[in-house]
């Protein structure tokens, strides 16, 4: 295996202060009895964070496997491999029943897959022992192929039913999952289901060696930072003295330098040209509708870039 790939499939650390969210574990309690996890919420929500704590404090990290996406995973060929390798360390073996197939310039990579699922149904599972696996597929938004598309649906429909996916993505991408939402076959969060509540906004403080804080001023912070935790993290890194509730809320209100920071290069610098020429022109309007967006502009395809903006949760 080579150093990228290994790298790749190493799940992320989280600080040793992360805050627990016991409300979201409870969420995802009954991943046994569901095809999916999808977790769609743009950058700075903490998706890996709380997959990653949570593998551990539900005591699953041994039934985990997680592969970090790239934009070459888009070539299903590809894709396929990293799935291979990433499950090859739960399910020793079932890597080997996909690399003749892979390793021909004309294999078809979902025949691979099909062979990889049927390898992983004929695990034979051992008696008293929780043969269910996770497979967490993070950055997923870097992919955009209908064949991966294609792949991912099919694991998820004809995977074996002890096979299930945990899907994390800045935006809504990948196949269509509307089948399965409707059949209560997933587990789905959003931003708004990460965000920070004010019990969360205090036990941020409380690990993080803040001084003592009233109601108001946790209550002040949620709503400055609408539960954010980047920008709770940028306000801490931009404090002159740490650990003083009453300056981590002036920074709040002042941090839009460590703000435009963190999103020009975690989200502006990651659009296509189109994209992030449109959020530039018409980042100075406060409201905006489709024909006030191509006056701006000047770009008759407004509408349609508005459009792409909304579905990327930007």
């Amino acid at each position: 295996m080579s150093a990228l790939l290994s790298a790749r499939l190493v799940r992320p650390s989280y600080s040793t202060a992360m805050v627990e969210r016991p409300r979201l574990y409870a969420r995802l309690e009954g991943w046994r009895s569901r095809r999916a996890v999808v977790i769609h919420a743009p950058a700075g929500y903490g998706k890996s964070s709380l997959i990653a704590r949570w593998l551990d404090v539900a005591g699953l990290a041994r039934q985990a496997a997680w592969i970090t996406l790239d934009e070459e995973a888009a070539d299903p060929a590809r894709f396929v491999a990293d799935v291979a390798a990433a499950l090859e360390t739960l399910r020793p073996g079932v890597q080997a029943l996909v690399q003749p197939i892979l390793a021909d310039p004309r294999g078809d990579p979902a025949r691979a897959l099909s062979r990889l699922l049927d390898g992983l149904a004929d695990h034979t599972p051992v008696a008293g022992k929780d043969d269910h696996l996770l497979l967490v597929l993070d950055d997923l938004h870097r992919i955009q192929s209908p064949a991966v598309d294609a792949l991912l649906l099919a694991m998820l429909e004809r995977g074996p039913p002890t096979l299930h996916l945990v899907l994390l993505a800045r935006r809504r991408t990948g196949p269509s999952l509307a089948r399965l939402h409707a059949y209560e076959k997933l587990i789905f969060l959003t931003a708004d289901d990460l965000r920070f509540t004010e019990a969360e906004v205090a036990a941020y403080l409380r690990a993080r060696g803040f001084t003592t804080s009233t109601a108001a001023e946790v209550a002040e912070l949620t709503e400055r930072s609408e539960g954010w935790v980047a920008g709770l993290q940028l306000a801490a890194l931009a404090q002159r003295r740490p650990g003083d509730v009453g300056e981590l809320a002036a920074s709040l209100a002042g941090q839009q330098e460590w703000v435009g920071e963190f999103l020009a290069s975690e989200v502006l610098d990651r659009q296509p040209p189109a994209i992030q020429r449109f959020l530039l022109q018409t980042a100075i309007l406060d409201e905006f509708n489709a024909p006030l967006c191509a006056a701006v502009t000047g770009d008759d395809q407004a509408h349609a870039l508005l459009a792409a903006v909304a579905r990327a949760d930007l």
